[in-house]
């Protein structure tokens, strides 16, 4: 027994025999996990920005419906420059002829009583503040104007 002792003493005290990990080794450990997880902080920052970046081009996008829809109701030789006001900003436009006024033919092939301009338009799309959804934009879009040759009441 005083054997059996002995050796459970001489066992206990040699450092060789121990089990678990020293401090070096867990230092080690989180330096390897660290450099592992870093590439992927650094990717979670890009898909951020990433994801601000298409939320501001989708509200760019509303924006430039919201004043497509809009144009296809303006005639533009009658208001040739104007602004709207939609929820958070302000679209403006100004145009100006790109092609020299033309009289539109009937379904008939006969002169109407009309005349179209092709018309290149500026528009910028400003928000209210900083807290706005919509995001600052300018573009240049084609569009139509018109106007009757003679007065409706005349040709009755």
């Amino acid at each position: 027994m005083r054997a059996a002792l002995l050796r459970l003493n001489l066992n206990i005290s040699k450092p060789d025999n121990t089990v678990g990990f020293s401090v070096l080794e867990a230092m080690v450990a989180i330096a390897i996990l660290a450099a592992g997880l870093l590439p992927l902080l650094v990717l979670q920052g890009q898909f951020l920005r990433t994801t601000e970046s298409l939320e501001r081009a989708e509200q760019r996008l509303k924006a430039r419906e919201v004043m497509l829809a809009r144009l296809e109701n303006i005639n533009l030789t009658a208001a040739p420059e104007g602004f709207l006001k939609i929820v958070g900003g302000k679209i403006e436009w100004r145009a100006s002829p790109a092609l020299p006024p033309r009289r539109v033919k009937a379904l008939n092939g006969s002169p109407s009583n009309y005349e179209i301009t092709l018309y290149e338009v500026e528009i910028r799309i400003t928000p209210d503040g900083t807290d706005s959804p919509i995001a600052p934009d300018e573009f240049s879009l084609h569009g139509l104007g018109w106007r009757p040759l003679q007065r409706v009441l005349d040709t009755f």
